[in-house]
């Protein structure tokens, strides 16, 4: 299970059709951590596909972070419609009052079209966010997940010299 762990994160696919290497880039056993909107692992910068290649046998990691990017992507496409719809609808109604388009006869169904789109938009562009920020919620669920679940290194001490009381002692830390 290791080997097929370790040999995952060895290649990678890029846009044009050439395999990369990735032996030195991504380390399956380093902990992964997310700030300013990107995901690092010792100090490196991980694309999409890398961090799913570390995560590859965390299975419960892998679903949350998969569902992570798909709530992102969705809530980042409905909240820029919706500002540029409520971006939209205030620049319609500006510039028929600017250029003179609205007069007595057609003020009432400009400003109704025009306050539809806005507050379509704004609806829009809420949700969205609230999409986004469930994303984010999950991405950093998924990182925990992950980096609690990764083998830590062992460490110890091993002191050997002499004791208070004259003797000769050895000691392991942990």
């Amino acid at each position: 299970m290791t080997d097929d762990l370790c040999n995952s994160a060895e290649k990678n696919f890029i846009g044009n059709g050439k395999l990369e290497t990735l032996t030195k880039e991504v380390n399956p056993y380093a902990e992964l951590t997310w700030t300013g909107g990107v995901i690092r692992q010792d100090g490196k910068l991980l694309s999409t596909k890398q961090v799913r290649e570390v995560m590859y046998g965390n299975r419960e990691a892998t679903q949350q972070f998969n569902s992570a990017m798909t709530f992102r992507a969705v809530g980042g496409v409905v909240m820029g419609s919706g500002i540029l719809a409520t971006g939209s609808g205030l620049g319609w109604l500006l510039c028929a009052h600017m250029f003179g388009f609205v007069n007595e006869e057609n003020k009432a169904g400009i400003h109704t079209a025009c306050g539809i789109l806005i507050g379509v938009g704004a609806v829009g562009g809420t949700t969205g966010f609230l999409l986004m920020s469930s994303g984010d919620k999950k991405l950093k669920n998924s990182l925990y997940l992950y980096n609690s679940n990764i083998k830590k290194d062992v460490s110890y001490q091993l002191n050997f010299g002499v004791t208070s009381t004259g003797g000769v002692g050895l000691t392991l830390r942990f």
